[in-house]
């Protein structure tokens, strides 16, 4: 049952449709709702929070929680967290609303010559790259017109992995490794189905919740440069010195820190995390859904630092973090945790 001082978030999501309210949580800081509509994962840049709700894009100043711009383009949900790059945002509605590129609150360009579910678009260099209805499509940056497409062995939406030279994407049972200059697969690499993928430096680590475990492929041929005896992994997150990575265990959510080479540094066996990690240099973060609250863990040693309950409806995605500020998208609205 959730904490009863938790119940001021949607008390004060019902009584105003302003920007956003807020009361001190269970754990004594401070919870607020920035907009009282379903939102979608965060992104935050320089001091900007970036997030999506029902209907409109919204960039709002990480200090002061005040809105910077809102744009009213998009008709449907975004599901997916945006992309920013050079203070352009891109976004991809649910189903046909489009490809969005966006800059200060105002349109640059829309792109939805597509079918199917679109993928999360990935701005690289002079092109953006976003998946959708078994296509792989290379937009031009500055107009979104399609420069070329490749066929992919899958309808579903697949976010790439994009490098200078490279795009890796998962295309149902196999992960792709294709060469940027001609889109042509320079390698494929069996996976288990809807796995996760995240990079760092050479090592493409793939994660797994259906048949357990962490590996990690060498980014240029697909071999397999390390393995780890990790089980039932739902989501890795890269650092400068290593990754964490939380392994599903019923509730327990057991959260892992290792170096490159899935050397392990320390474990909290029972960390309750079901959504996350997010991290900085200080803490882990992660989403307790059993619980309902946000709940911090020192990056150091492992050992939990505090929690904040949230009872602000269905979670929706990882949280997102800015200085002062852990950001988690709800049904109820982006909420922002005082840290």
């Amino acid at each position: 049952m959730a904490d009863p001082t938790r119940r001021c978030v949607l008390a004060g999501v019902a009584a105003t449709l302003a920007l956003g309210s807020g009361c001190l949580g269970s754990g004594g800081r401070s919870v607020t709702t920035l907009r009282p509509d379903s939102s979608g994962p965060a992104t935050t840049v320089d001091g900007t929070v970036y997030f999506g709700t029902t209907e409109d894009l919204y960039a709002i100043d990480t200090e002061s929680q005040e809105t910077i711009w809102t744009y009213h383009g998009t008709t449907d949900e975004i599901d997916f967290r945006p992309s920013v790059a050079d203070g352009t945002v891109y976004v991809s509605e649910n189903f046909d609303g489009g490809v969005h590129a966006v800059s200060g609150g105002g349109r640059d360009w829309r792109f939805d010559d597509y079918t199917n579910q679109p993928s999360r678009p990935v701005p690289s260099g002079d092109a953006v790259y976003v998946t959708a209805g078994g296509t792989l499509y290379e937009l031009d940056r500055a107009d979104g017109t399609v420069r070329r497409t490749r066929s992919l062995d899958t309808l579903l939406p697949a976010t790439p992995v994009v490098r200078a030279d490279a795009l890796y994407v998962l295309v149902g049972e196999r992960l792709w490794g294709i060469d940027r200059a001609t889109l042509d697969a320079a390698w494929t690499h069996p996976v288990a189905e809807r796995s996760g993928l995240a990079v760092r430096g050479d090592a493409l680590l793939v994660s797994s919740t259906r048949h357990g475990g962490l590996v990690a492929l060498d980014r240029r041929d697909g071999s397999l440069a390390w393995e780890t005896e990790l089980g039932h992994v739902s989501r890795v997150t890269t650092t400068d010195d290593g990754f964490y990575a939380v392994e599903q265990t019923g509730e327990q959510g057991r959260l892992g820190a290792y170096e490159a080479g899935g050397i392990k540094r320390w474990v909290t066996p029972n960390a309750r995390i079901t959504i996350g990690p997010a991290a900085d240099s200080e803490a882990v973060y992660g989403v307790s859904r059993a619980l309902e609250e946000l709940r911090a863990f020192d990056a150091t040693t492992g050992e939990k630092q505090w929690t904040a309950g949230i009872d602000a409806g269905s979670f929706r995605g990882p949280p997102a973090i800015a200085p002062g500020h852990v950001y988690v998208p709800t049904t109820a609205g982006l909420v922002a945790v005082e840290t």
